[in-house]
């Protein structure tokens, strides 16, 4: 390299060290850090998801009752003869069983509660003599849930999120139980099973424990129940939805009734 080219090089080198000692060390600058450039310490991992509220529990109970204003509609016996095991069972269509008025199998719950992590069991679902028990039941979003073949018969569990099916699995006679976690959204999961039509269930998966469904007396009770102002909602499979505003206290009971009519459509 001639000399003028090595003078020429030397020269831009000592530009360039100037350059940088006055970006670090220019007065009233302090050196520039990671952080300061907004660059995460070596080793850090991406951010995550603030943690679910602390659990609280009150000392109040929601109860009261469902009832069916009205002659409800006759359920049918279910046609059962397909199958040689099922045949020698007799059943009706649960659709609907309102003894007295009093509506079982709804589904009553604080829809507006701060959410829950899910617990660490799972709900469980049998099937015995070719219907599934319970007809309905709660879970908490991203709950297990558990699924056993009581019967000796093939069943096919076929688990439906709206429209969409979540799972579908062959259960053979003395197969072990099925598994599987349940949304992490709240909403209806609807069973069926793909051998025997007329089995039906439904897992409600709601954002906290506050739930109850209603018994064969049309009752029900939620425990636990922190003070505060809620949405108190019951759901039925035919009938729909009804709501009702609410305030809970620090203790104590509140009583809240629902009631349907024949023609209610969900």
């Amino acid at each position: 390299m001639s000399n003028p080219s090595r003078i020429l090089a030397a020269a831009v080198c000592l530009l360039g060290a100037l350059a940088i000692a006055l970006f670090f060390w220019a007065p009233g600058k302090t050196p520039a850090t990671r952080e300061s450039l907004g660059v995460a310490p070596a080793g850090a991992g991406t951010s995550v998801a603030s943690p679910l509220a602390p659990v609280v529990r009150g000392n109040s109970t929601i109860s009261g009752e469902v009832q069916l204003v009205g002659q409800p509609p006759a359920m049918q016996p279910l046609k059962l003869g397909a199958d040689p095991i099922c045949a020698s069972e007799s059943s009706y269509d649960e659709q609907v069983i309102a003894p007295g008025g009093r509506l079982s199998n709804v589904f009553v719950r604080i829809a507006d509660a701060p959410p829950e992590p899910p617990p660490g069991t799972a709900v469980v679902v049998d099937q015995a003599h070719c219907i599934f028990r319970p007809r309905l039941q709660g879970a908490v979003r991203g709950q297990v849930i558990q699924i056993r073949n009581g019967d000796r018969t093939l069943h096919n569990t076929h688990g439906y999120a709206g429209g969409s099916t979540l799972f579908n699995y062959a259960q053979p006679a003395s197969s072990q139980a099925l598994e599987r976690q349940l949304p992490s959204s709240s909403g209806v999961v609807k069973l069926k099973c793909d051998v025997h039509p007329w089995m039906t269930a439904f897992v409600f998966v709601t954002d906290n424990p506050y739930y109850a469904v209603t018994g064969a007396d049309g009752r029900f009770s939620i425990h636990g129940v922190p003070a505060g102002t809620y949405r108190l909602e019951a759901w039925h499979e035919r009938f729909g939805v009804k709501a009702r505003k609410i305030s809970v206290g620090g203790d104590g009971t509140v009583r809240v009734d629902f009631s349907y009519s024949p023609e209610d459509r969900g």
